[in-house]
């Protein structure tokens, strides 16, 4: 798949967190980066295809990346944090989601700590799903 150059606009903040080698036994070329990426607008893939066009596509992705369809690695995308503003006078519901087990070791790799993503846990508050 391509991107469609007549497509709807699309908008992405993204912020390198980290670097490192594709793996202990990658060559000097082979390379990651852990980004926060932050959609400001919706639309389909859109992550997938700014990371793309921009050179660096996600771990995984066998549509917009370079991965294969069958026996790669299983696509590194994960919505830690979705926030959604439901009530005018009320804070936004945020939710906070867990690192997938198949992301971890690249992760790491990059600078990133269990440690810390617990604590920022520990910080979210309860959503309360009671009605109003």
């Amino acid at each position: 798949m391509k991107h469609d150059p007549a497509g709807q606009p699309a908008v992405t903040k993204w912020q390198v967190m980290g670097r490192c080698a594709a793996s202990a036994q990658a060559n000097a070329q082979q390379k990651l980066a852990w980004l926060a990426l932050e959609p400001l607008t919706g639309r389909t893939h859109q992550l997938r295809v700014h990371c793309a066009a921009m050179g660096w596509p996600i771990l995984g992705d066998a549509i917009y990346g370079n991965a294969p369809r069958h026996g790669g690695p299983v696509l590194h995308l994960h919505a830690r944090e979705v926030v959604v503003p439901l009530y005018k006078n009320r804070p936004p519901v945020r939710v906070v989601a867990p690192v997938p087990e198949h992301m971890r070791a690249a992760l790491v790799r990059c600078g990133w700590r269990e440690e810390e993503a617990k604590r920022e846990r520990a910080t979210v508050p309860e959503i309360n799903t009671a009605s109003p």
